[in-house]
């Protein structure tokens, strides 16, 4: 026991992976110290005081106990809010909240590697969580994560050519370099074409992506353009 460390930390809760009978891996998005992967023992007990902190997308302080082997383990945690989506009846509208929340925690976790700490991921993540009622947050906040990860090119220059993207110009998305191009700069450089894009779908892409969280979700953006620019998104296959 001579010479054994903690720390506390805040975060928020991403994944959980059981292990054996009443012990689990962890998985947190932390706020100092990134993605965080701890040993979490007798938190899967039914009596265990840990368990009902430790539901997906909750904020929870947390102390950290160092491990000899590298493998740090969650000592003790204190919920510090409940977002309670462990607790969704069977209506179509708590279920939907459900799935963009959960679906917001797997992309979080899917893209950012253990100990990779952004803090502007931190917060978006909270804000997002805090806003699944919003049709729109699930691409909004995929969209702002990629950008603050330097995935994205600047979505106003055209990803071939760099030269400034005018409104009335015909363009087309490239999955290969991620951006919008001109039509004439896609074909010669045989780029990965997705389709020709409308102005109102490039319109809230690049809002998106030049202004912060809440800002993007103060505009109203139609659930067809939302499900044109998801498809976009998944089309980037970036995990």
């Amino acid at each position: 026991m001579t010479g054994m460390r903690f720390f506390h930390e805040e975060g928020i809760i991403l994944r959980k992976k059981p292990l054996r009978e009443k012990d689990e891996l962890v998985i947190l998005l932390s706020l100092h110290h990134g993605k965080m992967v701890l040993m979490c023992f007798g938190s899967r007990d039914p009596k265990s005081r840990k368990a009902g902190a430790l539901e997906l997308a909750n904020s929870v302080v947390f102390q950290v106990r160092e491990g000899s082997d590298n493998r740090n383990s969650l000592d003790q945690v204190k919920l510090l809010k409940s977002r309670g989506f462990s607790y969704v009846d069977s209506s179509h509208q708590d279920l939907e909240h459900y799935y963009r929340a959960m679906e917001i925690l797997k992309l979080t976790d899917a893209m950012l590697e253990e100990s990779q700490s952004v803090q502007s991921v931190y917060y978006n993540l909270n804000v997002a969580l805090d806003n699944v009622r919003e049709d729109a947050i699930v691409v909004v906040y995929w969209i702002r994560l990629l950008n603050d990860l330097g995935y994205l090119p600047d979505w106003k220059l055209c990803c071939s050519c760099h030269v400034v993207l005018a409104e009335a110009d015909e363009m087309l998305f490239s999955t290969e370099n991620k951006g919008f191009a001109h039509r004439h700069c896609c074909q010669v450089g045989g780029n990965i074409l997705l389709k020709q894009v409308d102005i109102t779908l490039v319109k809230v892409m690049r809002y998106c992506q030049s202004v912060g969280m809440d800002d993007a979700l103060r505009v109203t953006v139609d659930r067809t353009v939302l499900a044109d620019i998801k498809g976009i998104l998944e089309s980037l296959e970036i995990h």
